[in-house]
């Protein structure tokens, strides 16, 4: 979840700065919200659920587009 705008459209963002190799050290993973495109991180073990999470959303939307 966005810690700017809570929203849960959030997806892993790509590693490329000093910060995130530092960050990674602790285990921390960086993600970037798809409405107001904050970049945060997560712990690792939070980060996995997000993504299980949105893999389960995008799963959900693929059914109910085959039902409409």
């Amino acid at each position: 979840m966005c810690p700017r705008c809570q929203s849960a459209d959030v997806s892993r963002s790509h590693s490329h700065k000093l910060r995130d190799l530092f960050m990674a050290l602790f285990r921390m993973r960086p993600f970037r919200c798809r409405q107001c495109q904050t970049r945060f991180y997560l712990p690792a073990a939070r980060a996995s659920q997000v993504e299980r999470e949105r893999a389960w959303m995008r799963e959900a939307e693929r059914h109910r587009d085959r039902r409409s």
